[in-house]
Order: structure tokens, then sequence, then C-alpha cells
């Protein structure tokens, strides 16, 4: 829903306003998810303390993630995180700028495009986390992460004038794009005892999603050079070969029982 919204204000500032200001007020319309967050946390309750045993918080969580045992967990879980994401970032971030500057596409044909992409990231969402529990995480994100590649590619392959098999790939990709990140939150978890598993988590997709910011700023450097498309593709494939690499280091964790 948000990044439907996030479109619908994409063509509505691009279509009353020059290009130099559209920007500017998209840039500022991220500003309102975060006053809604605010109102919304005026709301909210934490639960009573009456009803919850709490146990002493133990000290020294972080270092844990770097003790034996976990070390190798926290380290593969964090770079796994990083070139995911850095794969996601590549795609999701540069195809509208692509679509608008090397395939010619007007602000309303890329806003078409981008719904398709929308819906079939509502679908991975909804349907990804049932196909993670069923097949395992090694070969779920191996089959996400090979589709987000190998399908992201024809669509940036795919001559305009196939306009409904281009529509349908920008549908399929949306799909894979969300079907990987429905298994994260649960093989994050999964990699780490209750002891530090806050923390771990936390380190892994977020130290994993700082680094991986460095992929579209690679790609927004690289284009000037070796064209927008070429780029994307680069920085996709590297990405895509490490992921894979990363998840079948980590252990399988499907079915594991958490303390």
């Amino acid at each position: 829903m948000g990044w439907a919204g996030a479109n619908l204000a994409y063509l509505l500032s691009h279509a009353w306003l020059p290009e130099t200001l559209a920007w500017r007020v998209m840039f500022v319309t991220g500003v309102l998810p975060a006053l809604v967050a605010l109102l919304i946390r005026r709301k909210l309750r934490d639960v009573p303390t009456t009803q919850v045993r709490r146990k002493p918080r133990e000290k020294g969580a972080f270092a844990q993630l770097f003790a034996p045992g976990l070390r190798k967990h926290t380290v593969l879980g964090t770079l796994f995180g990083a070139t995911g994401l850095g794969s996601t970032y590549a795609m999701q971030t540069w195809i509208p700028l692509y679509l608008k500057e090397e395939r010619g596409l007007s602000v309303s044909g890329t806003a078409m495009y981008i719904w398709f992409m929308i819906a079939g990231n509502w679908l991975g969402y909804v349907l990804g986390g049932h196909l993670h529990d069923r097949i395992g995480r090694r070969w779920a994100f191996t089959v996400f992460y090979l589709g987000t590649a190998v399908f992201g590619f024809l669509f940036m392959a795919v001559p305009l004038d196939a306009l409904w098999y281009n529509l349908l790939l920008a549908f399929v990709v949306g799909f894979f794009i969300s079907a990987q990140a429905s298994g994260k939150g649960a093989l994050f978890t999964e990699l780490f005892p209750a002891r530090v598993r806050g923390t771990g988590a936390g380190v892994t997709y977020n130290v994993g999603r700082g680094v991986a910011a460095f992929s579209p700023a690679f790609i927004g450097w690289a284009a000037a050079g070796s064209g927008l498309g070429r780029a994307i593709v680069t920085v996709v494939t590297i990405c895509t070969a490490l992921t894979l690499l990363f998840i079948w280091l980590l252990p399988e964790t499907k079915g594991r029982i958490l303390d």
C-alpha cells in the first residue's frame, strides 16, 4: 500500500508540476508516513507489567553475537542481508528512471509499469512465506533471487512494443522481489537463540541494509560510463551470485523450534 501511494504521488506530482519541482515535492511527501506513525504511537499502550514476567536483561548481547558458535551466523547473515538487499535496491530504485530515460516512457507510462510490479509485489508477500515454509529457506531464497535476476533482465531487454508481455514481466519481477523479503524475518529470527535473538536479527538485517545502500549509489556512479541498464545488470548479477553463496553457507532453519 505504501509503494502504491508513492507511485500515485509520483504520477500526480510529475503531471502537475515541472520536473525540477516535482522531485522535491516527492521528497517532502516522504515525511507524511512519519507523521502518521507519530499519531498512531500516541494511541499505543504497552502491555501492563503485571501481565508479563520480565527476565533481567542480559548484558553483552552484542558481544555474544561474535562469540564462538554464533559468529558464523552473524557474519554470514549480515553478508546475506547486504547482498540480498543490494540486489533488491538495484532493481527497485533505478527501474523507474530506466523506463523513463532509456526506454523513453512518459511519467504515466512508467507509473503503469510500476502498478503491475506493485500488484506482483503484493502477491509475493502473501504467498512467499508459505513457499519458504514448504520448500525450506535455502531453496526458496535460491528460486526467488534467481527469478528476480532472470525475469528482471528479460523485463529490461524486451522491446516496448510487446506491451502486455512487458507488463506481465513487471508483475512477475514484483512477485519475486517480495517473495524474497517474506522469508527474511523468519531466517534472521531462527539463526539466533532467545537471549540474543532481537539483537542478532536487528544487526544482520540493518547492518546489511546499511551496506546495501551502496548498491544504488554505485549504479548511479557507474551509469555515467556504461549506461544505466548495464550498470543495473552488473550489480544485480554480482549481488545475486553472492547472495546464493551466503544462503548455502548458512544452515537450513526450516522447522527449527525456537527456545
